[in-house]
């Protein structure tokens, strides 16, 4: 019973502790700022995984690199304001970790690494 007792004790303190870790919710402006830093890594690296699996004349091989391009122009984003995004949708403080400009491109390079890594061939078709 103790046993019991203490696992479930555990068990509490655990679930708190991931609570406690949980990011709050995102706020509109920076769910907008998350995708528009995100957006064209995310167009670039499902193009280029999905590449052999789509028709030579697919519109993904052949104009997602361009729709990044616009996206990315379309919507700049200040590194700061990029940076707090992440920041709220991680729930981590990056400020000491590195500058605005560096946190920013890590998330983009991490977008299109994750979709690289992540999406089925199967899926692209």
């Amino acid at each position: 019973m103790r046993k019991a007792a203490f696992v479930a004790l555990l068990a509490m303190g655990a679930a708190q502790v991931a609570e406690a870790a949980r990011p709050a919710c995102i706020e509109p402006g920076d769910m907008r700022t998350l995708i528009a830093v995100a957006l064209p890594d995310a167009i670039e690296g499902l193009a280029e995984r999905c590449a052999t699996a789509l028709p030579p004349d697919a519109f993904l091989p052949n104009e997602g690199a361009a729709l990044a391009a616009r996206y990315r122009h379309e919507a700049p984003t200040d590194p700061a304001r990029a940076r707090h995004a992440i920041e709220a949708a991680t729930g981590q403080d990056l400020s000491s970790f590195a500058s605005d400009d560096t946190v920013t491109n890590l998330a983009r390079t991490f977008i299109g690494q994750q979709i690289t890594n992540h999406v089925s061939i199967r899926d692209c078709g």
